[in-house]
């Protein structure tokens, strides 16, 4: 029997779960109240889906880098 944290989480000591709270990623299929698996030991790469500390909160977003410039981007068109 294969337990799923095994299948889920390839590093326990860097991962931990994020509840979502908001709909800017909904593009993404990350919809408000969903509960994701975090890996912090991932180094974040263009594209890729990041929670990014901003002033002295948290938001998750996709991180676009372009010309030597990072960006966060919303994945809800509303936005």
């Amino acid at each position: 029997m294969t337990r799923l944290n095994e299948l889920l989480i390839r590093h326990p000591s860097t991962t931990f779960l994020w509840r979502v709270a908001g709909r800017s990623m909904e593009g993404s299929g990350i919809d408000d109240g969903d509960i994701l698996i975090v890996d912090r030991s991932i180094t974040p790469a263009n594209g890729h889906i990041v929670i990014a500390q901003v002033d002295n909160g948290f938001m998750l977003k996709r991180l676009v880098k372009r010309r030597g410039r990072m960006r966060l981007v919303a994945d809800n068109p509303t936005f």
